[in-house]
């Protein structure tokens, strides 16, 4: 039993000592491995891809005016004062091609006010247009902007108006 034992711990140690020869390489054969791995680097640098076409465009700015009206009840006393502004809109590239429809703009507006008194407020229309270029519908914009309304309160209702600019960034793809 000995006999087999020490015969099979013999076996397993030449087996370890072989592997050990085998992967041991010379300083030799890794230059020679490089100089492989640096030709297939070239060659694949030497590979020409194909680039897909990008289409391009451009971005166009739309601008616009804004006329805001409204009116509202003040209490006898003044008070907190809910407003509903309407009015039309328009934006337009600067060489008039890109268009959006007029649409019709309402902007709810909150302040306090008193009795005889001059108010004064900012509402910012956020609104969506429709883009149209040289007739052909192109996509949809929000603009955004500011619009500064005031009145005077006589008795108790008080009518706001203001006017303000309005503007737009749409990106227009190149047609093939």
């Amino acid at each position: 039993m000995k006999k087999n034992l020490m015969l099979a711990l013999m076996a397993i140690f030449s087996l370890s000592l072989s592997a050990q020869e085998k992967t041991r390489i010379s300083e030799n054969d890794f230059l020679s491995s490089l100089s492989t791995v640096k030709t297939q680097a070239i060659e694949a640098k030497a590979e020409k891809t194909e680039i897909p076409y990008v289409r391009t465009g451009t971005y166009v700015t739309l601008t616009g005016y804004v006329n805001l009206n409204g009116g509202a009840f003040v209490p006898q006393n003044g008070g907190f004062i809910s407003v509903n502004l309407s009015g039309w809109a328009q934006l337009n590239s600067y060489d008039y091609k890109v268009k959006t429809d007029n649409q019709y703009v309402t902007v709810y507006a909150s302040l306090w006010a008193n009795p005889n008194q001059y108010v004064s407020q900012t509402v910012y229309p956020n609104i969506s247009f429709r883009v149209y270029k040289e007739g052909k519908y192109i996509g949809t914009v929000y603009s955004n902007g500011s619009v500064n309304v005031s009145g005077w309160v006589s008795g108790n209702y008080v009518n706001l108006s203001g006017s303000g600019y309005l503007n737009a960034s749409i990106y227009i793809p190149e047609e093939e």
